[in-house]
C-alpha cells in the first residue's frame, strides 16, 4: 500500500461478479465438464473486466475515489487525478468524478487490511478483511498495527509505533 488511499491490487481477496447468480453449487450441479469450463471461463473473464475497471491506470492501485476523463473514459485514482490535473492522453481533459457504477463496484470490493502484507513474519498482523469504505476507516481509526504518533506533544516526543501498543510507551 502506498498510502491510505492506495490499496495495492495484489491485497483484493474477493472482486465483485456480475454474475452473482452463478454459484459454486451451481457449478457443481451442471450436467458436463464442458458445461462448468464455460461457467468459470465466463466468470474469470468478468473478474478481469473487472480488475481492469477498478485498476488505477496510473499508480496501479485501486481506483479510490475514482476519477474519470469525459473525453477518453479513462479511470484514475483521486490522488493520481489531483496530481495530475488533466488526462495525461491527447485529450488533456479535467478528470470529473467518477461514474457511480464504479463506485459501486469498488465497494462491493473485498480486501485485506494492508497491515497483514508489511510484515513478513506474519506474527502479530492485522487479519481484517474488509469491503473498501469499511477498510479505510478501520486503517485510520481501528487497526491495532497502524503507525501512530505519540500524543505527548508537551514532551516534544517523536515517538511512533503501532497504535496497540501506543498506551504502553505513553503511560
Amino acid at each position: 500500500m502506498k498510502g491510505l488511499d492506495c490499496f495495492d491490487v495484489d491485497s483484493v481477496v474477493h472482486w465483485p461478479i456480475l454474475s452473482e447468480a452463478v454459484s459454486d453449487e451451481m457449478l457443481r450441479q451442471m450436467k458436463s465438464e464442458e458445461g462448468r469450463n464455460a461457467v468459470q471461463q465466463q466468470l474469470a473473464k468478468e473478474i478481469e473486466e473487472i480488475k481492469d475497471t477498478l485498476t488505477c491506470t496510473i499508480c496501479c492501485c485501486l481506483v479510490i475515489d475514482p476519477m474519470d476523463c469525459p473525453k477518453c473514459d479513462l479511470t484514475v485514482c483521486g490522488r493520481c487525478a489531483a496530481k495530475m490535473g488533466k488526462c495525461p492522453l491527447k485529450c488533456k481533459t479535467q478528470f470529473k468524478k467518477g461514474h457511480r457504477m464504479v463506485k459501486l463496484l469498488l465497494n462491493r470490493t473485498i480486501v485485506s487490511c494492508p497491515n497483514k502484507l508489511k510484515h513478513e513474519a506474519k506474527v502479530n498482523v492485522c487479519q481484517a478483511v474488509l469491503p473498501v469504505h469499511q477498510m479505510m476507516k478501520h486503517l485510520e481509526e481501528d487497526c491495532p498495527f497502524r503507525v501512530a504518533m505519540c500524543r505527548g506533544h508537551h514532551r516534544n516526543c517523536t515517538f511512533s509505533g503501532f497504535a496497540s501498543r501506543m498506551f504502553v510507551h505513553e503511560s
